[in-house]
């Protein structure tokens, strides 16, 4: 059950991590997390029709809208209620508008199949408006945080330790370390690549990053939160920031810790990755050749890994959107995920704040197109139908004569 396309209306973050508290329990004890607003006065509602026969179909449905949990449960409809419409439409039913701004709303939905057998009530899907709403607004979700363990660790010398996470991803280090005094420090060196003979590269060819970082240690066993510096490569006034609740992030598969004596001991170390969520169960692909596995999971988790921003950035060298680019990001993502916001999202950024004026401005007018075919919502379109129109550049167009 999607409300303007989101699946996760219903949940709460904390600082990125998902929590297990609804929205009602949050509200309540003015807990202050992220959550997936919706931004609009009629937003719209899709479901799947779960019927386990071959060849069913819908063919009415009624969808109510409830303001408390109470009437929701004795389903009550006291916003909207369709009653039973004879419509075999799942995605995309919009309601009349009437929503009030920062409020809880559950909707629930009954379907009819081919056989006019009458489905229960779904389960109700709450949703919280955002504190503005506008006739049209993409709903988002916040950027998010999963906690990873190294594939691998191994010493590299006597005091020298190599961790491994397996990919590269953007995120943070969180570092377990027992030190027996206060006078030590210990050096953090992080990148995407290794030399011949095992050590982080500390010259990594190209665009790919490298930090040295050290880490004055206090004595017993602390965790240490490291700190990213901005790069002022990538964090100028053009660049997407990072939200405050993250903060800084940088690219890396490796981590190599050097000690400064025998007896302290690293206890554990931990990568936090940042990305717009991603369900990793959408799509699968296996094939009888491995090669061609290994580079559908490589492209799978490029493609999760580059939405740490919420938007399709150029990565970490300017992290601002490209239009031709945000236009392989959003065909790629449909291929992995069915997640549709963020490219609208991206759309809705980059035809306000354009890059190359002529051949790239003309990519915004796909991006549309395709959000249209595969999300089936031309609410985007419609929205920005001036802005698209003018970046067809027709009035600069010359007769061939």
């Amino acid at each position: 059950m999607r409300t303007d396309l989101l699946l996760h209306t219903d949940k709460v973050w904390s600082n990125g991590f998902l929590t297990n508290l609804t929205l009602d329990a949050a509200d309540s004890s003015g807990f202050l997390g992220q959550l997936a607003l919706i931004r609009s006065v009629h937003p719209s509602f899709s479901w799947a029709l779960i019927d386990q026969r071959t060849n069913s179909r819908q063919t009415a449905f009624r969808l109510i809208v409830s303001s408390s949990r109470k009437n929701s449960q004795a389903n009550v409809g006291d916003v909207w209620d369709s009653g039973k419409l004879l419509n075999s439409r799942s995605v995309g039913i919009l309601i009349p508008p009437g929503l009030d701004a920062n409020r809880i709303y559950y909707w629930k939905v009954k379907v009819w199949n081919d056989q006019n057998t009458e489905s229960d009530f779904s389960q109700a899907k709450a949703f919280r408006t955002a504190p503005q709403l506008a006739d049209y607004e993409t709903p988002y979700y916040p950027v998010v945080k999963a906690e990873e363990a190294p594939v691998s660790q191994k010493p590299v010398g006597s005091k020298w330790i190599m961790y491994d996470f397996g990919n590269d991803a953007f995120g943070q280090i969180y570092l377990t370390v027992n030190g027996p005094t206060e006078q030590d420090t210990l050096i953090l060196h992080v990148g995407e690549a290794i030399t011949p003979d095992g050590h982080v590269n500390p010259k990594p060819a190209g665009v790919l990053r490298y930090r040295r970082i050290p880490v004055l240690l206090q004595r017993g066993l602390h965790r240490y939160a490291i700190q990213f510096k901005p790069d002022k490569r990538n964090t100028g006034p053009k660049a997407i920031l990072m939200p405050d609740y993250i903060g800084e992030v940088l690219p890396f598969r490796y981590v190599e810790v050097e000690l400064p004596a025998t007896n302290v001991r690293v206890e554990q170390l931990v990568r936090q990755v940042v990305t717009y969520p991603f369900d990793e169960t959408a799509t699968t692909f296996t094939s009888s050749d491995t090669t061609l596995n290994r580079i559908w999971d490589l492209c799978k988790h490029t493609i999760k890994a580059t939405t740490f921003s919420g938007y399709y950035v150029d990565g970490d060298r300017e992290r601002i959107p490209y239009e031709a680019d945000a236009l392989i990001n959003q065909l790629s993502h449909y291929a992995t995920d069915s997640e549709y916001n963020i490219a609208k999202r991206s759309l809705n950024y980059l035809v306000f704040h354009a890059t190359w004026p002529t051949e790239w401005s003309l990519q915004n007018v796909l991006i549309a197109w395709y959000d249209y075919l595969n999300s089936g919502d031309s609410r985007t379109v419609e929205a920005l139908y001036p802005e698209l129109k003018a970046k067809l550049l027709l009035p600069l167009a010359r007769r061939m004569d």
